[in-house]
């Protein structure tokens, strides 16, 4: 059993609304578990309010200040929490970027809701752009949060990213339980006779290919088995219907791999996994600013 390394520092960026409830929960119990010093950040676009302002409560409209305020209030409440809350100016997704490049917070965790258009275009489009300026793991929260070892299902195309991605979800999260997924693509085969044969084939040797990875990337933590799913199709649609058929927790993937899944990660996350799954989405930059 090797020691684990767990966050010391986690983001947790918010708008106040009702949709970061879940998001806002995991964030405090992760730093309660983790031992780590949580940032709550918010960011408020308005033109009235100038960059030199931008902790100022009183300068705030009264709603933004009045939920900063109740939320110092809760936060300080907790023992053994260490928090702080701030509040910027300026677009979110660039907000938090730049807190991130200035503090190095260890992760970022946001809400997200797929049954909320508006969200969509608040927290959906700043969770998406964050995924392509951040060097850090994104988590986006759904569930509520879970009290046991959670059941993780790791979206994988065998590469180095996804390696990574697979040892940090097994250090931070300590999973009751792991499936390495594989939504394959065989290539040609509209070229074949019996696409049938050929795509069994394809699975085959993907399969070995998989246990050879696994022997591999988690070499340090022996007593994790793995099970492996390969299955031919759209890689998101195939993530979020086996997450949903089996009451996945997390969904984990890096950000950078050498084809298929992870090549079109950070468009079929944004587009696909991180409104279809059923359940938080754990997302890893392959090049972090530390490693596991």
């Amino acid at each position: 059993m090797t020691s684990r390394e767990f966050p010391r520092h986690i983001l947790f960026a918010t708008d106040f609304s009702a949709r970061c409830d879940r998001a806002q929960d995991r964030a405090i119990q992760l730093a309660l578990q983790w031992r780590a010093k949580l940032t709550v950040l918010f960011a408020f676009e308005a033109d009235a309010v100038s960059a030199s302002q931008t902790t100022a409560h009183a300068s705030l409209p009264r709603t933004i200040s009045y939920a900063a305020c109740r939320l110092e209030e809760e936060l300080s409440g907790i023992d053994t929490l260490q928090s702080n809350v701030e509040i910027r100016h300026g677009a979110a997704y660039e907000v938090i970027a730049g807190f991130v490049a200035e503090m190095s917070p260890d992760i970022v965790v946001t809400g997200i809701s797929s049954n909320d258009k508006l969200g969509r275009s608040i927290l959906g489009s700043t969770t998406t752009s964050l995924l392509r300026m951040v060097v850090v793991p994104v988590l986006a929260v759904k569930k509520k949060p879970i009290d046991s070892g959670a059941r993780v299902l790791v979206a994988s195309d065998l590469s180095e990213g996804s390696a990574d991605a697979l040892r940090t979800a097994i250090e931070y999260f300590d999973p009751e339980t792991i499936t390495l997924f594989l939504a394959l693509d065989p290539p040609f085969r509209t070229w074949t006779n019996d696409t049938g044969v050929y795509e069994r084939s394809f699975e085959t040797e993907s399969l070995k290919r998989a246990r050879d990875f696994l022997d591999k990337a988690i070499a340090k933590h022996q007593s994790i088995e793995p099970v492996i799913v390969a299955e031919v199709g759209d890689p998101s649609e195939l993530v979020a219907r086996y997450a949903m058929d089996h009451d996945i927790d997390i969904v984990v993937t890096g950000t950078e791999g050498r084809g298929g899944l992870l090549n079109v990660l950070v468009e079929s996350v944004a587009s696909g996994i991180m409104w279809e799954a059923p359940c938080d989405v754990f997302v890893v930059p392959q090049k972090r600013r530390t490693s596991v």
